[in-house]
């Protein structure tokens, strides 16, 4: 009977998704190339939502203030990770809804993931394609079309990057680096300057690294 079919369909109807981008083509300045092997590997990042952000907050007024007692006592990264960082049964909820092609490790509030281009096509229902910048002769997958991920993860989920991001590689220039080329890059300087990662209160040295835009 109909009613019947009607119950069929609903019960098999596949789970609420949550959009995450929406498009027909790539943006203004960009254009499809070619298509990328299923089977191609590709590196891809999901920020999940952290928490006690408010509480980091407070800790960097306290360590700002001369006046606290608190001044000073800077956190290193693995202690903000572990602060804003969700639990891991969230984690694990995130990674059930990936396929199983895809291997994603823990990175605290992100997880980085690797896997062939037809699982995360699968993964996320979107189209990946070869697309390039006018501005430059640099080839890169990116999704083209819509993008989603199940509803029931969207709550833990901040974004997924780059696979929807369009931003114009830079071109490598110079000679590439061997073993006897000699760099100067942020490790070196900590050592020579016997920087630590949790800073000094003391001084207002400290390392960053600049790239060229």
């Amino acid at each position: 009977s109909a009613l019947a079919l009607l119950c069929a369909a609903l019960c098999t109807a596949a789970p609420p998704r949550h959009l995450l981008f929406a498009s027909t083509a790539p943006p203004e300045g960009w254009s499809v190339v070619g298509v990328p092997a299923a089977s191609q590997p590709l590196t891809f990042f999901i920020a999940l939502k952290q928490q006690n952000v408010d509480k980091l907050r407070e800790i960097f007024d306290a360590i700002s203030d001369p006046m606290n007692d608190a001044y000073g006592q800077y956190l290193t990264a693995a202690e903000v990770r572990g602060i804003v960082s969700p639990p891991s049964s969230v984690v694990d909820e995130v990674r059930s809804h990936m396929a199983p092609e895809i291997a994603c490790d823990n990175l605290g509030d992100s997880l980085r993931c690797r896997g062939p281009v037809a699982a995360i096509e699968s993964t996320f229902q979107t189209t990946l394609r070869l697309v390039r910048s006018s501005e430059s002769p640099i080839a890169m997958i990116r999704q083209v079309g819509d993008m989603s991920i199940p509803a029931a993860i969207a709550p833990a989920v901040e974004f997924v990057s780059p696979l929807g991001v369009y931003q114009v590689p830079r071109v490598p220039r110079g000679p590439h680096l061997t073993a006897s080329s000699f760099a100067i890059v942020p490790e070196t300087l900590y050592r020579i300057y016997n920087i630590t990662e949790r800073g000094d209160p003391r001084t207002t040295q400290g390392v960053v690294e600049v790239g060229e835009v």
